[in-house]
């Protein structure tokens, strides 16, 4: 009869043990469980950051293009501003000197 006691004290002993074992794996679970949602939301976070920095890269790289167009385009009008006004100073100078010549020179008088 000791032996059965025995026997029966180790099986809820044993019991005991595997409902404590149990409770811990589904209290383990839950807790895995919302870490590994928080680990999705992250990874989700951090490919969407990801994807939004790559934008942000692209059209960085598409800014840079148009000011180094705009630059160039503004150097070239800039040349050929620069260019017509040293023409129209020639220009000046040839009418003021061809004026000057004109002004000069005597007049002829009808008879």
């Amino acid at each position: 009869m000791d032996a059965a006691m025995h026997m029966r004290e180790a099986l809820s002993l044993s019991y005991g043990s595997l409902m404590k074992a149990t409770r811990e794996k589904v209290e383990t679970n839950a807790v895995l469980s919302e870490v590994c949602k928080e680990a999705r939301d992250m990874a989700d976070a951090r490919n969407s950051y990801a994807f939004e920095a790559a934008r942000l890269n692209d059209e960085n790289t598409e800014s840079v293009r148009k000011i180094e167009y705009l630059v160039e385009m503004t150097g070239k009008a800039s040349d050929t501003l620069n260019a017509r006004n040293e023409e129209a100073r020639k220009n000046r100078a040839e009418v003021t000197v061809h004026n000057s010549i004109l002004h000069d020179s005597p007049q002829q008088h009808p008879p």
